[in-house]
C-alpha cells in the first residue's frame, strides 16, 4: 500500500490507539547509579565554551562591592556644593533674589499731589 494514497485522517485515528500509546511506552529506560558507573570515553575533554560580549549597550554603572556605598550622600547621588545664600539685588536682604523680592519698589512711594501731572 503506497503511504501517499492514505488519507490524513486514518494516520490520525492510527495514532489515538491503545496499542499505538503501549507501543511507543514499552521500552524501559532504567536510572544510572551516577557518574562514576558511566563508562569512560577517550579523547580529548569536552569544554565549556569560549566566554564572549553580551549583546547590548554596556551598563551605565559599574558593579560595585558590597563595602563601597550605594549612592553618595546628597540628593540625586551628587554630593553637595558649598554655596553661599542667595542676595537680593534690590533689598540687600538674604534669603530671596530680585525676581522674587517683596520689597519695597517705586510704586509703594508716595508722591505729593499733582506731582504725577506732565
Amino acid at each position: 500500500m503506497n503511504i501517499l494514497l492514505i488519507l490524513p485522517i486514518v494516520l490520525l485515528i492510527m495514532l489515538y490507539r491503545k496499542q499505538t500509546f503501549l507501543d511507543c511506552y514499552s521500552n524501559l529506560i532504567l536510572p544510572s547509579n551516577g557518574p562514576k558507573l558511566w563508562p569512560e570515553v577517550v579523547g580529548d575533554p569536552i569544554l565549556p565554551p569560549k566566554m564572549r560580549r553580551a549583546p547590548g549597550r554596556p551598563k551605565k554603572l559599574r558593579r560595585k562591592t558590597n563595602v563601597e556605598p550605594k549612592k553618595p550622600s546628597g540628593a540625586g547621588g551628587m554630593k553637595k556644593r558649598n554655596q553661599e545664600t542667595v542676595r537680593c539685588r534690590r533689598c540687600k536682604e538674604l534669603g530671596h533674589n530680585q525676581r522674587t523680592c517683596g520689597g519695597k519698589t517705586g510704586a509703594d512711594r508716595k508722591l505729593p499731589k499733582g506731582a504725577n501731572k506732565v
